[in-house]
């Protein structure tokens, strides 16, 4: 007998205990029937320095040096590389937001009335939203443009977990209930565990810098002579961070289309 009372904790279970997967190809199809081409795989990396570190910033601010961009125009349609921008600070003390700003804007493609053509989509979606916010209001001439990057945007882990707000019109009776689960997510449904469960080819084992942490660690030693080890190869260099930091945020995009293209097969 099932003491458990949850129905998402009964799917965790069953998935437990007989090895299979959950998918609610219902939800998953609604989830991409409201996502408009292009997509803008999208994501931000930050120190949150315990000073401000620029001129408008607070202590403990997100601030952001580095993002990657993955342009995907078509269902499945995206190179890893061709469609691919990535922008990082050259240097670590010098405030190169307003380059990383005019970056952003160069790389979105905008309607005749300011919105949005297409669809920003991130992990964790608010993050990319607050820092979109935060650097509209530090280059107001810029506002425009990205709060109309922030207005039209989806979360990945809504596809995959479930969104009450998102779902609750047209799905009244699940739209607290997970959309999908396999035993070895754990109860996550962070990238780091979604990824090797839908795309096996994929991992951040192994990688000189292989999570958030290591980003900024890797950026505020970028003068630094010291080697720098993660778990991969020794750092000791700029260049070597610089490169490391690069494959690790592609690798952030990257996996949001290929989580797609996993997910798209399935339903």
């Amino acid at each position: 007998e099932c003491w458990l009372e949850k129905d998402n904790h009964k799917i965790q279970r069953d998935c437990y205990d007989k090895g299979k997967e959950y998918v609610d190809k219902g939800k998953m199809k609604y989830w991409f029937s409201k996502i408009e081409y292009p997509i803008y795989h999208f994501d931000f990396e930050t120190f949150p320095c315990p000073m401000p570190r620029f001129k408008g910033e607070n202590p403990y601010r997100q601030s952001p040096f580095e993002f990657s961009l993955h342009i995907e125009r078509k269902p499945g349609v995206c190179d890893k590389e061709a469609d691919n921008f990535i922008f990082l600070n050259r240097e670590c003390y010098d405030d190169e937001r307003l380059e990383l700003v005019q970056a952003i804007i160069s790389h979105f493609e905008f309607n005749e009335d300011g919105t949005l053509r297409g669809t920003m989509l991130a992990q964790n979606t608010t993050f990319e939203k607050d820092r979109l916010k935060e650097l509209a209001k530090q280059f107001p001439e810029y506002a425009d443009k990205l709060l109309a990057i922030r207005e039209k945007s989806m979360d990945l882990i809504h596809l995959l977990k479930t969104n009450e707000a998102f779902y609750s019109e047209d799905f009244a009776t699940t739209s607290k209930i997970i959309n999908y689960y396999h035993k070895d997510l754990s109860g996550s449904y962070s990238i780091k565990k979604t990824l090797p469960v839908l795309v096996p080819s994929l991992t951040y084992k192994g990688m000189d810098v292989g999570n958030g942490s290591q980003a900024y660690i890797a950026y505020i030693n970028y003068d630094s002579t010291e080697q720098t080890v993660f778990g991969g190869n020794p750092m000791t260099t700029k260049a070597e961070r610089r490169t490391a930091l690069e494959l690790y945020c592609q690798q952030d995009t990257w996996a949001m289309v290929e989580i797609l293209r996993a997910v798209r097969k399935k339903i």
